[in-house]
């Protein structure tokens, strides 16, 4: 199953998938 994350950039809010996040966070430490 998978699970919303909320995220929060700036005053930013949106929610995305766990699995959406960990990509997007590799990206961006890339």
């Amino acid at each position: 199953m998978k699970k919303a994350i909320d995220v929060n950039i700036g005053k930013v809010n949106f929610t995305i998938e766990d699995d959406a996040y960990i990509r997007l966070k590799s990206y961006l430490t890339d």
